[in-house]
């Protein structure tokens, strides 16, 4: 294999942060039933609140962003949907 071919942890580790953050932020929004803190969301990610802000720029640009690659919900309505009816298909489709 050459090293084109090679998959590259890093940028590995940081599409698997950004899943867990915005998975994070889901959670926590739906369980709490408010807009989370940065504490929170990086608490349940598992992760320093500088990997949220390094990832997203800012707690909103986390709500903003696409719940998964090509989807069209941003992760506030994914959160807003997943407090209303918890095992909706369209939370579930937000978070796969």
């Amino acid at each position: 294999m050459s090293n084109a071919e090679l998959p590259d942890g890093r940028l590995e580790r940081t599409v698997r942060t950004r899943k867990r953050l915005i998975e994070a932020y889901i959670g926590v929004a739906s369980e709490k039933k408010r807009i989370p803190t940065t504490v929170e969301v990086a608490t349940r990610a598992g992760v320093s609140q500088r990997s949220l802000f390094e990832r997203f720029g800012s707690l909103g640009g986390c709500a903003g962003a696409p719940a998964r690659p090509g989807c069209r919900y941003g992760t506030l309505w994914c959160a807003r949907k997943a407090r209303r009816r918890p095992w909706s298909s369209a939370s579930k489709r937000c978070v796969r």
